[in-house]
């Protein structure tokens, strides 16, 4: 797990488990640089939430929380499973019922008799990806055989099949029914620039047609209709795309609609975030630290590491322990942002070392001359002029003399 900042001096690394210091003393763990290495990770020990926290004696960050997890997915029950019958003509579902797996993105197909003899879905049938159950609207003769559950993980590259389910169609008649939707879809909140899935899939005799529809709107230009009707796919999602959507599925003795609202959410984005800043010692401060997104995010802060509020950062007097590390942090359901800046805080005596003041000026008489004193201080100082032992009525660091007489010649003091 890598782990790198700039500092300077050179920092020092650590890296917490579930909110517990790792101990490197440990040889299953070792630090390359920053960057942590576990050998021969283990599931049931390695498992969580992940920290890197790096410090030098100017201050101490947290990185973002990484999680580590073991992809899994085991095999299905050895038990048999009981023969379907079903009179022809009518709807059926076959159930796949997936074991126990990491992470959810599976893959749903079914086996026929064989392996590899793989269903193709049709306007008469349909696997739903939601759980992998297999639809088949109206059952015919040729639907007789035995049905196995495939189930495939893309992120570990393993696949696994159930124990076959005989499906017995009867030749009983059936009457024709209307459209009766088994598959729909509820409300969702969907990631700005994601792809969304809507699934639709209904039973009855004649076979139904599937049809989509936007509400009061027209599709989205990124919308794709598959799998004879029963899959409604919406590419790169924007928020015009929100709004509610409905599936109608028809045949000649009735219908049945399904109808939801899809929420376009976002991931928070900067709009104004905290960079390194000095202030003098005693003054005020006020940080903005602003995200967008939707939900709004929240808003936390962190110095040196430990938690420092949240909402808005503002401080009055500042001292010499208002210094060091400050981390904004701002995050939502669907992520996590966060800035780090240095707040440095100035306390020095006045001095002219860095812009000394000329010690001769040349003016014309009648002119205009301007004299600036630019001292290095903090806080900010108050300023005096003095003409030889005149006080001046000045306290700016800004003098203009206007030389209407020779008489303005002489030495200035600032204080």
């Amino acid at each position: 797990m890598n782990c790198r900042a700039r500092a300077n001096p050179t920092p020092t690394y650590k890296w917490r488990l579930n909110n517990w210091d790792i101990d490197l003393l440990n040889p299953r763990y070792s630090m390359i640089g920053g960057n942590l290495v576990i050998n021969n990770p283990d599931k049931s020990r390695d498992t969580g939430k992940y920290v890197c926290i790096v410090t030098n004696e100017y201050g101490t960050i947290r990185s973002h929380e990484a999680s580590l997890n073991f992809g899994y997915l085991d095999p299905f029950p050895p038990e048999e499973r009981p023969e379907v019958k079903v009179k022809e003509g009518t709807g059926v579902m076959l159930i796949c019922d997936p074991p126990p797996h990491f992470p959810d993105d599976l893959n749903y197909r079914w086996i026929l008799n064989e392996f590899p003899n793989f269903i193709n879905v049709d306007k008469r049938r349909f696997v739903t990806q939601t759980n992998g159950n297999l639809y088949i609207a109206k059952v015919e003769q040729s639907d007789k055989g035995n049905y196995s559950c495939f189930v495939s993980s893309p992120s570990i590259t393993k696949s696994v099949f159930s124990k076959y389910t005989s499906l017995l169609p009867q030749t009983e008649s059936a009457k024709r029914y209307a459209a009766d939707i088994q598959i729909g879809f509820s409300d969702i909140y969907a990631l700005k620039e994601q792809n969304v899935t809507l699934e639709c899939f209904a039973l009855g005799n004649p076979v139904p047609v599937i049809r989509w529809r936007k509400l009061n709107e027209a599709m989205p230009a990124t919308a794709e209709i598959s799998q004879s009707g029963a899959v409604l796919k919406i590419f790169n999602i924007q928020p015009e795309d929100e709004g509610t959507y409905e599936c109608e599925a028809e045949n000649i003795k009735g219908k049945d609609t399904n109808r939801a609202y899809v929420h376009v959410q976002a991931a928070p984005e900067w709009v104004e975030h905290i960079n390194d800043t000095e202030r003098d010692i005693g003054s005020d401060l006020h940080w903005p630290c602003i995200a967008k997104g939707k939900p709004t995010p929240t808003i936390r802060w962190l110095k040196n590491g430990d938690s420092y509020g949240k909402g808005e950062l503002k401080i009055r007097g500042l001292t010499m322990f208002h210094a060091g590390m400050y981390q904004c942090i701002a995050e939502n359901h669907y992520g996590v942002i966060q800035a780090n800046a240095e707040l440095k805080i100035l306390a020095l005596a006045p001095t002219f070392e860095f812009n000394p003041m000329r010690k001769k000026i040349l003016a014309a008489k009648g002119g205009r001359v301007i004299i600036e004193c630019k001292p290095k201080a903090a806080p900010k100082p108050k300023f005096s002029w003095s003409k030889g032992t005149e006080l001046l009525i000045n306290n700016s660091s800004i003098l203009s003399v206007i030389y209407s007489v020779m008489d303005f010649n002489g030495d200035f003091l600032f204080d």
